[in-house]
């Protein structure tokens, strides 16, 4: 009983809280300019909802082919996967081999790169017979005398062919 008295007691004041929270909702809803809001956004939403249940409507094919897509590539990906794993494992030996060998042949290459690189410094330096020949102008020089007294040789052999053949003047003297 004592509890009831209490809880009656504070009813009045609990009714006077709900009759203001209930005069300032009224009093809220009772302006034009909020209603006309609340009435325009309840509408838009509306719309909004009815063309987005259209939109779905419309692209449903579209959406469960995309899903469906979707779903095939996952097990593609997971199919790829374990093949590759597969491949790799049954292969382990072979690729350890192939990776030692290629090594191998990258040391080997550097090495002949190497080489190649003191040729080229040789050559240029003329320190071998290809150095001398393209940069010892006077080796150049020779040659090209040589290749321009062949050349008119050949010339005078030529013709000689043409005309009466190849008149041979020669002075042999045995002993």
């Amino acid at each position: 009983m004592s509890f009831v008295g209490r809880a009656g007691e504070g009813i009045p004041a609990m009714l006077s809280k709900i009759d203001t929270a209930l005069t300032a909702i009224n009093s809220y809803l009772q302006d034009k300019e909020i209603k006309g809001d609340v009435k325009s956004g309840l509408k838009n939403l509306v719309a909004l909802a009815t063309d987005f249940r259209s939109l779905i409507r419309e692209q449903r094919g579209q959406i469960d082919h995309l899903l469906t897509n979707s779903i095939k590539l996952t097990a593609n990906a997971d199919s790829l996967t374990t093949t590759a794993s597969a491949f790799i494992k049954e292969n382990q030996d072979s690729i350890a081999t192939s990776i030692k060998n290629l090594n191998k042949l990258l040391v080997q290459s550097d090495a002949l790169i190497k080489k190649f690189d003191g040729i080229i410094d040789e050559t240029t330096s003329q320190k071998n017979n290809l150095g001398k020949l393209l940069y010892d102008e006077t080796t150049f020089d020779e040659l090209k005398s040589t290749l321009k007294e062949a050349k008119e040789l050949l010339l005078l052999v030529k013709k000689q062919l043409k005309n009466e053949g190849i008149n041979v003047k020669a002075k042999i003297d045995l002993f």
